[in-house]
């Protein structure tokens, strides 16, 4: 399977998700942060679903993004390859009911320093 198949039918997986359950037809936008210059990064919250993700854009291959709520479990992406770095990608869903709670982390470039950001007030950590 070519890589653009790859990303199609994994694009396709998620619809059908979304369309099962109905989390992340209508999510609200909970805060952007942009740790880098070109890089985007929305928090995002669906009440429906009770669940929160990060989409993020301008990534570069082998950038990691950690999506974690209050006491859940955290979800990470990881840029594999080139053909995820033209296109916006998606968490997976951490389950929350307070997305103030939502927080994103970011390992970025060559010396891999981790850059957080809270939902609540936007305000970086490390």
């Amino acid at each position: 399977m070519s890589p653009r198949t790859h990303h199609r039918s994994l694009g396709r997986a998620r619809t059908r998700v979304v369309l099962a359950t109905r989390c992340g037809i209508h999510p609200a936008m909970i805060s952007t942060h942009r740790p880098a210059p070109g890089l985007r990064v929305d928090l995002r919250y669906e009440a429906g679903g009770g669940a929160g993700w990060a989409r993020v854009w301008g990534q570069r291959i082998g950038d990691v993004f950690t999506v974690s709520a209050a006491a859940g479990q955290a979800q990470t992406l990881t840029v594999p390859d080139k053909y995820a770095t033209g296109v916006r990608l998606r968490t997976p869903m951490v389950a929350t009911d307070s997305p103030e709670t939502l927080r994103i982390c970011a390992r970025l470039g060559p010396d891999r320093r981790r850059q957080c950001f809270w939902a609540a007030d936007g305000t970086p950590s490390s």
